[in-house]
C-alpha cells in the first residue's frame, strides 16, 4: 500500500467534525438519560466524594435510584406534537412511497417514534438512500417500471449525531459511520466491520475496514446518480446554522444528573444514620491494626478504645447530613427542568395558579412545539423529494404540520406530567405508574425513542441485493 493509501484511510477512520466531538459526553448523557437506571448507571455518573472511601462508593452506587425526568418529558413533547392533526395529502405513486420509508415504517410512524423524539435531544439527520444497482442500469435513473422489476426502492435511515462523522457545512459533502456486526457465519464469532461512506454530489465513496491495519480497507466508489447529497439534518433548533442542534435536553441531562447525585447523598446518609457502631475500652493496637486493614473503617461495627480514655460504653452514630438543604437544593432543580420545557416550577401557587397565567406559561412549551413542528414538517417534504430523486414518481405531496397548540387539552396534559413527576415513588414503580397516568391524560407516550445502528447490509438483503449502494 502506498503511503498516499494509507493517509487517506486513517484520515477517513479517524476524523471527527470538532462540533460533534465536543457534544459527545452531553449526547452520551442524555441518551444514557433517556434510557433509564441500568443504562444511566453504567455512565459512572455518580460523583464520589473527596472523603469517600472506594468500598462506600461502590455500595452508594449499587443503591443508587435514578429518577428519570428525560423520558416522560420528551415523550409528553412528541406526544402533544402529533396529537394534533397531521396533514399529509399525497398523491399517485407518493401514497405508495409513504408506506415503506423505511425497512418496516410508514412515514407517520418514522416520523413519531425515530425522527422526533431524538431530534428534540440530539443533533442528527436523515439519509435517503438506494440499494446497489445493477451495472446496466448505472448510467441512467430508474423509472418505477425498472424498480419494480428489480425490487429496488429507496429508503430512510436516521443518524444521530453520534454515527455523523464529519460534514461541510456548506452541504458538498458529508461522512457516515456505517459500521456494522457481521453475524453471517454461525460457526464463527460476530466481528465488528469498520464502514465510512463518503458522500459528495457527484460520487458515493465506502471505506471498508475488516481487520486492524490499513491493508484491510477496501475502498469503492459509484457515481452518484441523483447528483444531490440527500441528507436532510433533523434539529429541533440551530440558531448558529452550524447544523448542530441547541437541544433544551442538554440543560435539563444535567439538572437530572445533579438530582440524581443529590439523592444518593440523602438516601446514604439517612440510611448510615440508622446504625450505630459500639465503642468500649479495649485493646487500642488491635484496634488500629484493624483501622489499617478495613478497606473501610466506618464499616466496623465494633470500635475498641485506648483504656486511657475513661469512656464508658456507648453507640455511636453518624452525624445526619443537613437534609433539609439537600431537599431544597433538589427541589431547585427540579424546577429547572420545569421551566425549561415550559412547565414553571412546581409550587403549590404555580399548580393551583389561574387560567391566564398558565396560558401565558404555556407559550414557552408551546414555542417549542411551534418551531419543532416546522422543522419536522420540512423534513418530511425533504423525504419524499429525496425519494422522488432516488426513483421517478407519478404524483403530488403536500405536508403540513400545526402552527399552533395552546389549547385546554394540552395545558391539562402538561399538568399531569409535572404532578406525575413529582409522585414520591421508587423509579421502577415511577415508570409504571408514569406510564399508566400518560396514557389517562391522553398522552401518546408509551413507546421509547426508537433507534438501530443503520445496517446498510441487512437493508440491501431486504429488497434481494446482498450489497449495499456503492458496494460490489
Amino acid at each position: 500500500m502506498s503511503s498516499q493509501n494509507e493517509e487517506e484511510y486513517k484520515l477517513i477512520f479517524e476524523r471527527q467534525h470538532p462540533k460533534i466531538k465536543a457534544k459527545e459526553y452531553i449526547y452520551k448523557l442524555i441518551l444514557d438519560s433517556y434510557a433509564g437506571t441500568t443504562q444511566f448507571k453504567k455512565g459512572e455518573y455518580l460523583r464520589r466524594g473527596i472523603l469517600e472511601w472506594p468500598e462506600e462508593y461502590k455500595k452508594r452506587l449499587c443503591d443508587s435510584t435514578y429518577e428519570n425526568f428525560i423520558q416522560p418529558a420528551n415523550d409528553t413533547l412528541c406526544g402533544l406534537l402529533y396529537s394534533q392533526e397531521i396533514t399529509r395529502v399525497l398523491t399517485g405513486d407518493y401514497q405508495q412511497v409513504a408506506d415503506r420509508i423505511t425497512k418496516d415504517k410508514g412515514i407517520a410512524e418514522f416520523m413519531m417514534n425515530v425522527v422526533a423524539p431524538n431530534s428534540l435531544m440530539i443533533s442528527g439527520g436523515v439519509l435517503i438512500d438506494s440499494p446497489k444497482i445493477p451495472d446496466e442500469y448505472q448510467n441512467r435513473q430508474l423509472s418505477k417500471a425498472d424498480q419494480d422489476k428489480l425490487g429496488l426502492y429507496p429508503y430512510a435511515i436516521y443518524y444521530p449525531a453520534t454515527l455523523i462523522r464529519d460534514f461541510a457545512e456548506d452541504g458538498s459533502w458529508i461522512l457516515l459511520d456505517d459500521s456494522y456486526c457481521d453475524d453471517s457465519n454461525p460457526m464463527t464469532k460476530s466481528k465488528k466491520i469498520e464502514c465510512r461512506t463518503l458522500w459528495t454530489k457527484t460520487e458515493i465513496t465506502k471505506y471498508t475496514k475488516t481487520g486492524e491495519t490499513w491493508n484491510d480497507v477496501t475502498k469503492i466508489s459509484t457515481k452518484n446518480l441523483i447528483n444531490e447529497i440527500p441528507f436532510i439534518w433533523c434539529n429541533w433548533r440551530d440558531i448558529n446554522d452550524d447544523k448542530i442542534t441547541e437541544s433544551p435536553f442538554e440543560d435539563i441531562a444535567e439538572q437530572n444528573k445533579s438530582i440524581y447525585n443529590i439523592g444518593s447523598i440523602i438516601t446514604e446518609s439517612a440510611f448510615q444514620s440508622s446504625f450505630s457502631q459500639l465503642i468500649y475500652q479495649g485493646d487500642w493496637e488491635a484496634t488500629i491494626k484493624k483501622i489499617l486493614e478495613a478497606a473501610n473503617p466506618a464499616s466496623l461495627s465494633v470500635i475498641p478504645i485506648s483504656m486511657d480514655t475513661k469512656i464508658p460504653p456507648s453507640y455511636i452514630q453518624r452525624p445526619l447530613a443537613n437534609i433539609g438543604i439537600l431537599i431544597e437544593l433538589e427541589q431547585t432543580r427540579i424546577n429547572r427542568i420545569f421551566n425549561k420545557i415550559g412547565l414553571g416550577n412546581s409550587s403549590d401557587k404555580t399548580i393551583n395558579m389561574g387560567w391566564q397565567s398558565r396560558k401565558i406559561e404555556f407559550e414557552k412549551c408551546e414555542a417549542i412545539l411551534r418551531g419543532w413542528a416546522e422543522g419536522m414538517e420540512n423534513v418530511e417534504e425533504s423525504i419524499f423529494y429525496y425519494m422522488g430523486k432516488w426513483q421517478t414518481l407519478n404524483g403530488t405531496y403536500e405536508i403540513e404540520y400545526p402552527d399552533t397548540f395552546q389549547s385546554d387539552s394540552a395545558m391539562e396534559r402538561m399538568e399531569a406530567l409535572k404532578e406525575i413527576l413529582l409522585l414520591p415513588l421508587d423509579d421502577l414503580n415511577r415508570l409504571k405508574v408514569q406510564a399508566e397516568l400518560l396514557k389517562m391524560a391522553g398522552i401518546e407516550a408509551e413507546k421509547k425513542v426508537e433507534y438501530e445502528e443503520p445496517d446498510m447490509k441487512k437493508l440491501a438483503q431486504k429488497t434481494g441485493n446482498t450489497q449495499p449502494a456503492g458496494d460490489e
